[in-house]
């Protein structure tokens, strides 16, 4: 199976901007995370983590994956949430 990812966020800086949504899309699904409201966002996070655990062992192709990934590692860090799987992938 193949899987795209790619996200949308409120600014370039994840310092000081947030995740707003990221979808995936297979052959099977799309699968979409909405940050509803700003305090919501940890818990997407880790909702979108454990998708990546069901997911891990696919091919996944992520749009503009230089920025896509260490937004969503530093977003993570900022709620406390470990998120070794993202370090883990080759972008």
């Amino acid at each position: 199976m193949v899987v795209f990812l790619d996200i949308e966020t409120s600014s370039l800086h994840a310092d000081i901007g947030s995740l707003i949504v990221a979808g995936f899309l297979t052959e099977k699904e799309e699968k979409f995370f909405f940050v509803e409201t700003p305090k919501d966002e940890g818990q997407v996070l880790e909702d979108i983590l454990k998708y990546f655990e069901r997911i891990r062992k696919e091919k996944i192709y992520v749009w503009n994956a230089s920025f896509d990934i260490p937004f969503l590692i530093s977003r993570c860090l900022k709620h406390g949430i470990k998120a070794k799987i993202f370090t883990q992938l080759k972008i």
